[in-house]
């Protein structure tokens, strides 16, 4: 009985520790303002430096469950084409953690500075550290009970992006490099990459006094698990005196009834910008039939837009 123990808590270690070495779990956070979470190539993009915050908890009625905190932080270098951006996030599942970084770099080239008009190219280096803790843990072997391992690790991301009018397209590359662990003695070559790819179209984007609506789809595909999910969004932006306010709703459903996970997500989300401040308000509803928790998934973000760059072409913001 022992012995199974520690095969299963081995087995659930590897399943877990190889998910923790993927840079940010991509959640539906992008969708409040926050798209330099997935592409690098938006950093920059828009006329306006932005800063924002997210906190995100899953299965509210459980301790110890999945907790997501990002700082992201993007501007244009003067009056070049040049954006840079840095992205920090804490991510803990129980007693797996990790800490990490992101050093952006996007170059926008536009095409018609009197439309948008633009192709945009942008490389994140990552930096994070995994950790395992069982020091707290009561199991039937001390050896298990005594484990505290760090694995500091980085890789790249790389993207690009192409505007025009109302239209936008990101494709990005995550994980671009092999990561090796060493977890029980055993070195093993972990394929992490996996592609992104977002298309939507913002229509009534240059006309104030009226809604505006934006429908948009994220796809994914992971190489190593041949996993893939789709997220269909639909969002509508209301405008108001100094600023606006928008909602919407994202669907999100795996393509591999095989896979090993079955994101089957459905996602209402409200914010607001008042001047240049931030607040949203995103929540995440299972719809599995047999799911882990009654419990749903609640997260916020605050951001601030501190800079607006007049001399480009004042545009609707992503």
């Amino acid at each position: 009985m022992k012995k199974l123990l520690i095969i299963l808590f081995f087995t659930l270690t590897g399943i877990i520790w190889s998910k923790a070495q993927e840079t940010l779990p991509i959640y539906s956070d992008y969708l409040t303002d926050n798209l330099i979470l997935l592409h690098p190539a938006s950093a920059g993009i828009s006329n306006i430096s932005k800063t924002r915050i997210t906190a995100r908890k899953q299965w509210t009625d459980f301790d110890n469950t999945p907790q997501l905190q990002t700082a992201s932080f993007h501007m244009l270098l003067g009056e070049s084409q040049s954006a840079i951006g840095v992205v920090l996030f804490n991510d803990k599942v129980g007693h797996f953690s990790k800490i990490g970084g992101q050093l952006i770099y996007a170059y926008h080239m536009p095409l018609d500075y009197n439309e948008m008009n633009q192709f945009s190219f942008g490389l994140s280096l990552n930096f994070l550290q995994n950790s395992l803790d069982t020091r707290d843990f009561i199991l039937p072997d001390s050896n298990l009970q005594n484990i505290n391992l760090l694995h500091p690790y980085f890789n790249i991301d790389a993207g690009i992006a192409y505007r025009y009018k109302g239209l936008f397209s990101f494709f990005t590359i995550k994980n671009i490099l092999l990561s090796k662990r060493n977890l029980i003695n055993n070195v093993e070559t972990i394929n992490l990459r996996s592609h992104l790819i977002s298309l939507g179209y913002h229509f009534n984007q240059n006309k104030e006094d009226l809604i505006k609506i934006e429908p948009s789809i994220l796809l994914n595909y992971t190489e190593k698990t041949k996993e893939s999910f789709i997220d269909t969004n639909l969002k509508i932006f209301f405008p108001i005196s100094n600023g606006e306010i928008w909602t919407g709703l994202s669907y999100r459903r795996n393509l591999d009834n095989n896979a090993y996970e079955n994101p089957n997500y459905i996602t209402p989300f409200l914010g607001i910008k008042f001047k240049h401040y931030i607040i949203a308000y995103t929540y995440t509803k299972q719809l599995n039939n047999t799911i882990f928790s009654n419990g749903s998934f609640h997260q916020i973000t605050l951001g601030y837009n501190f800079k607006i760059y007049k001399y480009r072409t004042a545009t609707w913001d992503l």
